[in-house]
């Protein structure tokens, strides 16, 4: 019993420090002024509110490699202000769920690296199917969602 508890705690490790650092370099990334500039280009253009969600949730997806990651910054940092935009906070929610594993499912993400590693699969045998089950499917879920808002 005592190997198994060894076991599953030391392999538990590579993943937890994966996301805590994808997680930490979200966080400097919003002190940054790329930060400011991506921020600043997307809420200066005439784009619907629901859309620049979508497109910051998905940068900050691809610039973290993280769902999470881009989850708390956007979640953290534009909230508000989409809130005041007339968003509610279960849309907003909704919204930035589907978009942020858009492209936080890059080859050198951390939750790739670690699939690829835990299913013992290589990029030639396993990536596509992480693009299919991932990507695709929140990028047909968010147009969807995105379909419906505009169509009610």
């Amino acid at each position: 019993m005592r190997e198994v508890i060894n076991s599953g705690a030391s392999d538990s490790l590579n993943p937890i420090l994966l996301t805590a650092s994808t997680v930490a370099f979200g966080i400097i990334i919003t002190h940054t002024s790329g930060f400011s500039q991506i921020s600043d280009f997307l809420f200066s253009s005439n784009l619907p509110s629901i859309l620049k969600l979508s497109l910051v949730t998905i940068i900050f997806g691809g610039v973290t490699r993280s769902a999470s990651g881009a989850e708390g910054i956007v979640l953290q940092s534009f909230s508000g202000t989409f809130v005041n935009s007339g968003l509610s906070s279960e849309l907003i929610h909704r919204i930035v769920a589907m978009s942020s594993s858009i492209l936080a499912n890059m080859p050198h993400s951390g939750v790739v690296l670690t699939m690829l590693s835990s299913t013992d699969l290589n990029y030639k045998t396993g990536y596509k199917n992480i693009v299919l089950g991932f990507t695709l499917v929140n990028l047909v879920g968010l147009l969807t969602a995105l379909l419906i808002y505009f169509l009610t």
